[in-house]
């Protein structure tokens, strides 16, 4: 879904979270050398594929330091994505993406506020 790393990175900023889309790297860039390369603590990756039921989201935060997973999560968005819940100029891309970097964004908050409760 083109757009959908910027869109996951606003959706991450607005939950108090820093984020920058890789961009400029090889596309099989290891997540490690990418975060490496950008300065970065940690590089969030994932896949998109779609299947019978929706889409199935697999996500992974990946440490810069020793290239450890810190969290990895798979989850599906149901078809119903298709149909708009409001009228107006919405389209199945901007609903994909919203319920995709929104899903995302709260299961990563919900990782770091219990990672800083440990």
């Amino acid at each position: 879904v083109p757009g959908l790393a910027q869109y996951i990175v606003l959706q991450l900023e607005k939950a108090g979270i820093r984020a920058q889309a890789l961009t400029g790297g090889p596309s099989d860039e290891p997540p490690r050398d990418a975060g490496t390369r950008l300065g970065a603590d940690a590089v969030l990756s994932g896949t998109l594929r779609q299947s019978p039921a929706g889409w199935r989201v697999s996500v992974e935060l990946t440490r810069t330091s020793d290239g450890s997973r810190e969290w990895t999560w798979v989850f599906e968005v149901a078809n119903d994505v298709d149909r708009p819940t409001e009228p107006g100029p919405d389209d199945v891309r901007s609903r994909l993406q919203g319920a995709i970097g929104g899903r995302i964004a709260a299961g990563l908050q919900r990782r770091l506020d219990a990672t800083s409760r440990e």
